[in-house]
């Protein structure tokens, strides 16, 4: 019914004296958003998001076209979800809803409840024009660009680990990406590289990782944000890493 219910104190998210900023995104891209708060009595909180997922979800993140008078980032141009009967409207805007030094993530999340199947999605652009495509999928994540077919997707949303295992930390030097494991007796862990845009970049794949500090032979990585999707038969876990130049 859509009515929403006081939760602070319940879910943990108290205890921020004098808030003045906040912005949500998918820090762990588990299909569910997290919320970052900022304060400058207790500095920055990252509230990351772990209550059990009842519903479906999608995300999108779109491009522009400069030479046709839309933003690079595409703001202000929106979309909407069609599917079981219903629509889900979204509109990229460019602030953070009235915070001070803040702004959203420029994913488009849409929570779907128990819609698990999308008719078509539709994108209307600041010029007027309008893209519809049909062949997206439910808990998945894409990236559309202004004019052709392709569309990349992103990874799907990670299941989180049975506790068997989990990744400490990651960091890439040299053409190398190192990371930290804790887990024993873990057998044929695979890791796969990707952009901010979801394109795939490297897999490898390790039949018997140590328990401690890994690293793997990756391709020389130009500077930016990455993600890396560990994935395992006991569930999988993504990290973000970040290249400096």
């Amino acid at each position: 019914d859509f009515a929403m219910r006081e939760m602070t104190w319940q879910y943990g998210t108290h205890g921020i004296h004098g808030p003045w900023s906040s912005v949500r995104t998918d820090y762990d891209w588990d299909g569910d958003l997290d919320l970052l708060i900022c304060s400058s009595h207790v500095g920055v909180r990252l509230f990351r998001n772990d209550l059990p997922r009842a519903g479906n979800w999608f995300g999108v993140r779109i491009a522009g076209s400069p030479e046709n008078n839309i933003p690079l980032d595409g703001y202000g141009s929106k979309v909407r979800v069609y599917g079981g009967g219903q629509m889900f409207t979204r509109e990229l805007a460019g602030g953070a809803g009235g915070d001070r030094n803040g702004q959203q993530t420029n994913e488009l999340h849409f929570g779907l409840g128990s819609v698990d199947a999308l008719d078509s999605v539709v994108i209307t652009y600041t010029n007027g024009v309008s893209r519809v495509l049909t062949d997206l999928e439910a808990n998945n994540r894409y990236f559309i660009p202004y004019e052709g077919a392709a569309i990349v997707s992103a990874p799907p949303a990670p299941v989180a680990t049975d506790g068997a295992w989990r990744i400490t930390g990651t960091r890439y030097s040299s053409g190398a990406l190192f990371f930290g494991l804790r887990g024993s007796e873990l057998r044929d862990l695979r890791v796969d590289i990707y952009n901010v845009l979801g394109s795939h970049i490297h897999t490898a794949r390790f039949d018997a990782p140590v328990d401690g500090l890994n690293s793997v032979r990756i391709p020389i990585m130009r500077a930016g944000a990455y993600f890396v999707r560990f994935t395992s038969a006991s569930g999988m876990q993504t990290c973000k890493f970040t290249v400096v130049r």
